[in-house]
């Protein structure tokens, strides 16, 4: 902790958390150190606490933090009572202590104070994402935005940017159509492939060029006066090629003479254009035509001519080809950006429109809105509220450093350089790698590792620090030596760089791998590992099986072949069947969310347990497209395909297999095919048992019941539940998806299958969360897949490519489309081109970098392509060419010697061992949490899975009643007066418009002496209150009717009605009591049954 400055580079594996941890922990306990706990107040201690600034790039790397940080705390503070230290946190604490200079005891005495604190001060406990600390420096200038004081803050912006999009193209068309008009007439003439759904493209363009400048250091990009410079610039490039035009027609005296300029170079259709741009109108498309020749780009113009040519022609050849070559330059220039114009024509209109009666603010808008705050406020005065802010914070500990865009940064720089000059305890510290920068697409900006840039945003560094101040992780700790030997050497900066063919990309590739090489700690533990990277050349797919397997969905997609597929699940099977790897050790890193999408259908058709965020969507459950399809159905009954889906699937033969056994026994696919009659209506006729048990009610059911009701039907009738317990999440996921539908709008079955329909479209159908023990092979992106590690790691790469490119560049000078013909064209084009091309072939790389470094002990690359892998080559016309494969990023490499002739052999490195069997005997899967409060019905009937008797319909009208009276029960709080409990007890009933029958008898019951003196006892009143019961193998959630806790008792009271009185009842109370218990040592529990309908109170003595 001896310097206040450092920045380190930390390679993938080498202990970065560790080392945040340590450095956290070390700035906290100096802080403390000084002065013991007592000495200052409370106010004094959260300060302390608070000043402490660490930042993170996600929450769960947050959370991650937090939790390793109070992990340590508790266990160095339970080392004084007697526990001992295990031996990682015995050299931790060394560690901790030679960093601090603070003997161990000292460290132990404040850990135990320090875990108190951070407990009782959680909100001053600040390890936090970046987006939360720009939303909190937000609220501190929240007066300077202009913003209403109720504003929100949410995360995507994308739907409210199309509707804003459409709202701006509405009152266009209404108040400006000439305008608009003249711009598509020009956005046919420059995309004439653009879609016919023009709007959305229009949509499309403004949006991505308006979050283009939320993330840029410039904000402007008004169209201005593209238009007029394009014409000039035109304009001026066909005045030059007026006295050009006879000088290349112009021949030898004589007749017949030869033409001066050279045939080899000046073909008759160039002429031809050249005398047509000169004799037609001012049609800008011609411009392309001169763009793309190579006839202007020669720096020599002296070959251009025929060698006999008169020296006095050479001279003015010379000075009309320059003059053109020089006028044709700026209109190319120009042209890249009037190419620009269907991003920039109405980006000013879409930015009033979205500045329009704002109350949200969005994530991604933070760093933009403070960096220009900051720009105007350094010219003028930073308030009074932006400095007490820096007030809070003396440290400052930056993970994931090189995924920082430069606004980002430029929003929290004033504030880091504000305290590192007042504060003498004040300290930066930065983690960071740039070979994981992967999230430059998002506008991370890597450069910002630089310390030259460092200092540059954040002057007060040069005072602190003179010298260098960046240091490196050398260490291997997560890879076993033979993987670490394998990605030193595929990574070295001599190797790496010969997958290029070009000097200026083979250089930007030594430079971003120079620091990838890594030791390995000196431990047996750490021998071993496995690496194996193999090559198939695919033939063309022929069978009909195969191009499904392949599922091509997506232009630039990179679908998996089904020779992908299939080698991904034979080294699943080899890992687990063979060498004991558990499914759970194992993950597959892909480069796109269909290539998992269709490696998860693989897997479950073949019966392997997999996990990934898709396989988390509801749209991904097979149980729940069987509910849809249900729906879609009921919404429109002559719908074959959906209910075929539907009684052919799982849930409703689960259902229907023994009630209707030997009706059903009938039933086969075939009977469907080539019928006459809507599907339905011949089911009916054949299985008319079934129908009227299973479907029938339903059928009858639709428009008098919301799908919420309908599904909660659905789940009793075809006990969904009972039936299918490994998808209840899925179920109570889609039962919270109903539930949002009704309040926004889809209170019908049409209305919520539009709103499915929209999610499906945009992958944004509701997921679930799953316990981490659960088993199954893992399924990820390799961006999802950056921060984890796994065992075994399985990379398929083919030779398909990535992200789409639409040749937007911009930098400091503004925004331009630039391809290669426009780069070729103009040098400085080309200097922005190349280097973007450059940037571009990096970004590949370092995501093959973060996938590569992933595993623990196994590491498994197949690699399939359509043609053979070719040596890397210069390109013809000259650029740096970008690397866009992985196919070829991967096997061109010198250590694998693919790309000479011959069949290529297999990379083996090391030999896969086989893992120890786990015993999982006394292993279970946790609880699973529900991501909100359930409401009773579910909690009751749904959470916890029992077998239970199917109940009639008449049946429904006590439960029914029963919620009405519980919904009313939850709304009376704390009571003091038997007469105000009366009169509300009626107020509400009212409202519900209950029956007075049922007024009567509950407001009777509640008033009743006994009853009255339990409910106005004195104390806390919690209603609905969840608890866990920790008492068995499992937690479970349990849902408390009413928790009354006073000074000296805590009474646990549940309401019971309709006629029954059993003994599942006692055994409940005593189950809460149980868990209650525990919660409240110093107090003595009691329960109570209060059985309304039957006027009783039955008290329940805690068993403990």
């Amino acid at each position: 902790m001896e310097k206040s400055i450092l920045k380190l580079e930390a390679s993938a594996g080498s202990g970065k958390t560790f080392r945040l941890a340590l450095e956290y922990l070390g700035r906290l306990l100096l802080t403390f150190a000084g002065s013991s706990k007592k000495a200052k107040d409370s106010r004094q201690q959260r300060e302390s606490l608070g000043s402490i600034l660490a930042i993170t790039f996600t929450v769960k790397a947050a959370q991650e933090m937090k939790e390793r940080i109070v992990e340590k705390l508790k266990r160095f503070a339970l080392s004084s009572k007697g526990q001992d230290l295990d031996k990682e946190n015995s050299e931790f604490l060394d560690l901790l202590s030679r960093e601090t200079k603070l003997a161990p005891d000292k460290i132990i005495e404040l850990s135990g104070e320090l875990i108190e604190l951070i407990l009782a001060s959680y909100d001053d406990f600040n390890v936090t994402t970046i987006d939360s600390l720009m939303s909190a420096m937000v609220k501190a200038v929240s007066p300077d935005l202009e913003l209403p004081a109720d504003y929100d803050i949410a995360v995507d912006a994308g739907d409210e940017m199309a509707a804003r999009g459409r709202a701006m193209l509405a009152a266009l068309a209404d108040d400006d159509w000439e305008r608009l008009k003249h711009f598509l007439e020009d956005l046919r003439r420059m995309s004439p492939r653009v879609t016919w759904k023009t709007d959305n493209s229009i949509i499309e363009k403004v949006t991505a060029l308006f979050r283009l400048t939320l993330r840029q250091e410039s904000g402007e990009a008004a169209a201005g006066d593209l238009r007029q410079r394009m014409a000039a610039s035109w304009r001026n490039f066909r005045e030059t090629l007026r006295p050009l035009l006879p000088l290349l027609r112009e021949r030898e005296p004589g007749g017949k003479g030869r033409g001066y300029a050279s045939k080899t170079y000046l073909k008759q259709p160039l002429l031809d254009h050249i005398a047509d741009t000169l004799g037609g109108d001012e049609d800008l498309s011609r411009l392309e035509a001169f763009i793309r020749s190579t006839y202007f780009r020669k720096e020599d113009s002296r070959g251009l001519v025929i060698r006999d040519a008169p020296e006095d022609y050479r001279e003015r050849f010379t000075a009309a080809y320059r003059a053109a070559q020089q006028t044709l330059q700026e209109a190319a220039l120009a042209f890249s950006a009037f190419k620009t114009l269907p991003y920039r024509e109405f980006l000013e209109n879409f930015s009033d429109e979205w500045a329009k009666g704002k109350k949200t603010l969005f994530v991604e808008e933070f760093s933009q809105i403070l960096a220009r705050l900051f720009a105007r406020w350094s010219e003028e005065a930073f308030p009074y509220l932006y400095l007490k802010l820096s007030d809070r914070f003396s440290s400052f500990l930056f993970d994931e450093f090189q995924d920082t865009s430069n606004l980002q940064f430029k929003a929290l720089a004033p504030l880091i350089d504000e305290v590192l000059s007042r504060k003498e305890s004040g300290s930066l510290f930065i983690v960071g790698d740039r070979k994981q920068a992967v999230y430059r697409w998002r506008g991370g900006n890597s450069e910002l590792m630089e310390e030259s840039r460092l200092r540059e945003e954040v002057p007060a560094i040069d005072n602190l620090s003179r010298n260098g101040f960046s240091s490196s992780l050398g260490m291997n700790w997560r890879s076993l030596s033979e993987i670490v030997g394998f990605n030193n050497a595929f990574w070295a900066p001599e190797n790496i760089s010969r997958i290029a063919a070009e000097n200026d990309l083979q250089q930007a590739l030594r430079n971003n791998f120079k620091d990838s090489q890594q030791d390995i700690p000196s431990s047996k533990e750490r021998e071993g590992g496995y690496v194996e990277l193999s090559l198939h050349v695919e033939a063309e797919v022929n069978s009909e099986e195969e191009a499904g397997e392949t599922e091509i969905q997506e232009d630039d997609s990179g679908a998996l072949s089904a020779y992908h597929l299939n080698e991904v699940e034979s080294i699943i099977r080899r890992l687990h069947d063979e060498h004991n790897f558990e499914y759970s050790d194992i993950a597959v890193l892909v480069r796109k969310n269909d290539q998992v999408r269709a490696v998860i259908r693989r897997l479950g058709r073949k019966k392997i347990d997999s996990i990934s965020d898709q396989s988390l969507m509801l749209s991904s459950n097979p149980r729940i497209a069987e509910v849809i399809a249900f729906f879609r159905f009921l919404d429109y009954p002559p719908d074959d395909l959906n209910f075929f889906s539907f009684v052919s699937g799982e849930i409703f033969r689960a259902a229907a297999e023994a009630p209707f056994r030997e009706e059903m026994s009938a039933f086969s696919d075939d009977m469907f095919i080539g019928g006459q009659r809507p599907s339905y209506k011949l089911f009916q006729d054949r299985f008319p048992e079934t129908w009227k048990g299973l479907i029938e009610p339903f059928f009858q059911s639709v428009g008098f019941l919301p799908p919420y009701d309908l599904f909660s039907d659905i789940t009793q009738v075809f006990s969904i539940y009972e039936n299918f317990s490994d998808d209840t999440p899925f179920f109570l996921a889609l039962g919270d998806a109903l539930h949002r539908a009704e309040r926004d709008g889809g209170s019908s079955i049409a209305g919520f299958l539009r709103q499915w329909q929209k999610m499906v479209e945009d992958d944004e159908t509701p997921s679930v969360t799953i316990p981490e023990n659960t088993p199954g092979v893992h399924v990820l992106t390799m961006h999802q897949s950056k921060g984890l590690e796994f065992p075994a790691v399985i990379i398929p790469v083919n030779d398909s490519g990535g992200r789409g490119d639409d040749n937007l560049h911009w930098d400091r000078e503004g925004l331009f489309y630039i391809n290669s013909d426009i780069a070729q064209a103009h040098p400085g084009q080309k200097t922005k081109y190349e280097k973007e091309n450059i940037r571009g072939s990096i970004d590949l790389l370092n995501l093959l970098y973060v996938a590569f470094t992933r595993a623990k002990e196994a590491l498994f690359v197949p690699m399939a392509v359509r043609k053979g892998i070719k040596a890397p080559e210069m390109a013809a016309n000259g650029l740096v060419k970008k690397i866009f494969l992985a196919s070829d990023a991967v096997g061109r490499h010198p250590l694998l010697n693919w790309s000479n002739e011959g069949p290529p052999a297999p990379y083996i490195r090391g030999e896969l061992e086989k893992k120890k069997k786990k015993h999982l005997a006394g292993m279970r899967p946790a609880a699973i949490p529900s991501k909100k409060m359930l409401t009773r019905s579910w909690q009751s009937k749904y959470l916890v899975f029992k077998k239970a008797e199917a109940k009639q319909r008449r049946d429904r009208q006590g439960a029914k009643r029963g919620e009405r009276v519980h919904d009313l029960l939850s709304r009376l709080g704390e009571v003091s007066d038997p007469g105000r409990l009366e009169a509300r007890v009626r107020e509400l009933a009212a409202e519900a418009g209950w029956p007075i029958n049922d007024i009567e008898v509950v407001s009777d019951f509640l008033c009743r002496d006994e009853v009255f003196a339990l409910l106005s006892q004195d104390g806390e009143v919690h209603l609905e209150k969840e608890i866990v019961n920790n008492s068995g193998t499992v937690p479970e959630y349990r849902r408390l009717d009413r928790l009354q806790v006073g000074a000296d008792e805590a009474l646990v009271i549940d309401f019971k009605t309709g006629s029954e009185k059993i003994e599942k009842y006692r055994l409940q109370m005593e189950e809460y009591l149980g868990a209650v218990g525990p919660l409240f040592p110093n107090r003595k529990c009691r329960g109570f049954l209060f059985y309304i309908d039957r006027n009783e109170v039955e008290e329940v003595r805690c068993s403990s």
